[in-house]
C-alpha cells in the first residue's frame, strides 16, 4: 500500500519521507491503525498522523492528521482503543500563531479514522501554546485507557506529559479547551514510554518509568471526581516501558520492567503491584541481556516472558514441575507450520536462538543439549538460557498446570509469590 498516493486529510498529503512509524499497530473492528511522528525528530514537514487500513479491503484507506505542522504521536504504544473509539496523544506543533491546530492534545477518533472536531473529541490544556514553545510535549507517551469502578466519571483516558503531570480525562467527553482534567504532578520527565494500568483488591493503578530513573505507580481513587494519589516508587535506571501480569485479573499483580540500554543493567525486574516490593532483581549471569533498545516493553505467552533486542528475542521462564533451587533448561523443537510434512522447526533452549536456524523434518524431535537437531547446529551452541530462578517455599510456589505463564518470587534472585506473566527524543 502506497500511503503517499492514497492518504490525504483536509488537503494535507501523507509524505513518508517526513514521517516515522514509531508506535505499535492496533487492530480495531477490522481496521489496522498506525500512528506517525517525525522521521528526524522535530525537523521536516511532518504531522501527527493516524492511518487506518481495512483488512478486508486494503484499498480502503483513511487518515487523520494535525492541521499544524508537527504534533507527532511519539508514544511507542501507538493508538489506544476502548473497543469502539481510538485515542492518541499529540506533541508540540509549529507556526500556529497561538491558534490551536491539533497539538498537545488527547484526540478521540472514530472508525476510519474520522474526527468530528467537536470538544467531545479532543482536549488540550490551557497552556498548550507554552508547552509548544518549550517542546514540553504531551505526546511523548501513548494514551492509556483506564477504567475505575466506582469513580465518576469511571471511563477515563490517561496522558503523561514531559511537564511531569499525569492527566486523566473523561474519555466519553474530553471537553475541548480547557475541559476538566483530573491531574497530578507525578515527578520526572515522561516521554517515549508506554504506561500500564491494572486492578488489584486495593484499587486501580497506573504505572510507568520516567526519565528520573524510577518505576512508579499511582492509585486512581473511586471518587467523584477521581483523584491521582501516590502508590509506590522504586529506583531503576534504563529506558523501558513496564508491563503487568496477574494470576486471575486482580490477584498477585506484578509490574515488570526491563532496564534497557547501557543506561540500565539490561535485566528483567519485577515489583509487587500494590507495594512496589522487589520480587525479582534481574537474576545472575545467564539472565543478562544485551542489545536492548529504549522504551521497549516485554510480552507474555505460553508460560514465558519475551523481550526483543538487537537480532534476537530473549525468553524467560520458570522450570516446569516441582520448584528446584536452580533453573532447568528444556530444549525442544517447536513447529511454526501447520503442515503434516516438511515442518519448519526452530530450536529453543529458552535462550537467544539463532533466528536463521531452521529444521525441515517430517516429525517432532527434540534438540540435544547444545541446541542441535540431527547435527545441523541450528541453535547457537553458545546460546545462554534465560530462566528465572526460584526456591521451594510455601504452597504458593506450586505449579499451576493450567497457567500459561510463569510464577514470580518475593525477593531477588529467588521467587516465591505466584504471578502470571502476560518517544519522542
Amino acid at each position: 500500500m502506497d500511503l503517499n498516493a492514497t492518504v490525504i486529510y483536509n488537503g494535507i498529503p501523507f509524505i513518508s519521507l517526513a514521517q516515522e512509524q514509531r508506535g505499535g499497530l492496533a487492530l480495531v473492528n477490522g481496521i489496522v491503525y498506525s500512528s506517525y511522528s517525525g522521521y528526524v525528530g522535530d525537523c521536516g514537514n511532518y504531522h501527527g498522523w493516524v492511518v487506518g487500513v481495512d483488512i478486508n479491503n486494503p484499498t480502503n484507506v483513511h487518515g487523520w492528521a494535525t492541521t499544524a505542522m508537527g504534533g507527532g504521536i511519539w508514544g511507542h504504544g501507538g493508538v489506544a482503543s476502548d473497543g469502539t473509539n481510538m485515542f492518541v496523544v499529540t506533541g508540540n506543533t509549529f507556526n500556529t500563531g497561538g491558534n490551536w491546530m491539533g497539538g498537545e492534545a488527547i484526540i478521540r477518533l472514530q472508525a476510519g479514522p474520522t474526527w468530528t472536531g467537536q470538544p467531545t473529541d479532543y482536549w488540550a490544556p490551557t497552556n498548550w501554546f507554552s508547552l509548544d514553545n518549550s517542546d514540553t510535549d504531551l505526546g511523548g507517551v501513548s494514551a492509556t485507557i483506564v477504567d475505575v469502578p466506582g469513580a465518576t466519571p469511571s471511563q477515563l483516558v490517561l496522558a503523561l506529559g514531559k511537564d511531569s503531570n499525569a492527566y486523566l480525562l473523561n474519555r466519553n467527553n474530553l471537553g475541548g479547551i480547557p475541559g476538566t482534567p483530573y491531574q497530578a504532578n507525578v515527578g520526572g520527565t515522561n516521554r517515549g514510554i508506554s504506561a500500564v494500568t491494572y486492578h488489584t483488591s486495593q484499587g486501580t493503578y497506573i504505572g510507568f518509568h520516567n526519565d528520573a530513573g524510577t518505576v512508579r505507580a499511582y492509585k486512581i481513587t473511586p471518587t467523584n471526581p477521581p483523584t491521582i494519589t501516590f502508590g509506590w516508587s522504586q529506583s531503576q535506571n534504563g529506558r523501558g516501558s513496564p508491563w503487568v501480569t496477574t494470576t486471575d485479573g486482580t490477584n498477585n499483580m506484578i509490574v515488570w520492567y526491563a532496564a534497557t540500554t547501557s543506561s540500565g543493567d539490561q535485566r528483567l525486574h519485577a515489583y509487587d503491584g500494590d507495594t512496589g516490593a522487589i520480587i525479582y532483581a534481574g537474576g545472575g549471569t545467564n539472565e543478562l541481556m544485551t542489545g536492548t533498545r529504549q522504551w521497549n516493553t516485554g510480552m507474555v505467552a505460553r508460560g514465558r516472558i519475551y523481550f526483543g533486542a538487537d537480532n534476537r528475542v530473549y525468553a524467560f521462564r520458570l522450570p516446569a514441575g516441582t520448584p528446584t533451587p536452580t533453573a532447568t533448561a528444556e530444549s525442544n523443537c517447536y513447529s511454526d507450520s501447520h503442515s503434516n510434512r516438511d515442518r519448519n522447526f526452530h530450536c529453543y533452549l529458552d535462550c537467544n536462538c539463532n533466528f536463521h536456524s531452521n529444521i525441515y523434518t517430517n516429525g517432532h524431535r527434540d534438540c540435544d543439549s547444545h541446541g542441535n537437531f540431527d547435527g545441523h547446529a541450528n541453535c547457537d551452541s553458545d546460546a545462554n538460557c534465560h530462566s528465572l530462578r526460584f526456591r521451594q517455599s510455601d504452597s504458593d510456589t506450586q505449579t499451576n498446570p493450567h497457567s500459561e505463564t510463569p510464577y514470580d518470587t518475593e525477593a531477588a534472585p529467588e521467587l516465591r509469590r505466584q504471578g502470571r506473566a502476560q518517544g519522542k527524543r
